[in-house]
């Protein structure tokens, strides 16, 4: 039993490490699209 609960926890940990992976991509790329709306609306 306790080896099963090892093992769901590894795979949280996995699940929340490619979580907060995705976050800083999605992060940057929000980031990305801001910075190009700032520069198009100043442009124009």
């Amino acid at each position: 039993m306790e080896k099963e609960a090892d093992e769901v926890g590894n795979i949280i940990y996995g699940q929340r490490d490619k979580i907060s992976g995705i976050d800083k991509i999605l992060a940057a790329e929000a980031d990305k699209i801001k910075r190009f709306k700032e520069s198009k609306s100043n442009s124009g």
